[in-house]
């Protein structure tokens, strides 16, 4: 799912390429990348909060709201 949202990335961030209508990701990729963005947003505001390096890699290696990160 890495390249996948990836590829929707970067199609959102050069605005969907008009002459290319087929590159525009579904609706299962947007959601990927959105899931994707959400858990690292996450973590980084816990890292921010204090927790440390460890304690987030348990976090995400644990807790099944990071599956997306930990598959990346």
């Amino acid at each position: 799912m890495g390249t996948a949202a990836t590829n929707a990335r970067n199609v959102l961030v050069y605005r969907f390429d008009v002459d290319e209508p087929e590159a525009t990701p579904a609706a299962p990729e947007i959601y990927a990348l959105a899931e994707l963005t959400a858990s690292v947003i996450t973590l980084i505001l816990l890292q921010e909060i204090g927790l440390s390096i460890p304690q987030l890699a348990r976090l995400a290696a644990e807790h099944q709201s990071f599956w997306r990160v930990r598959k990346g």
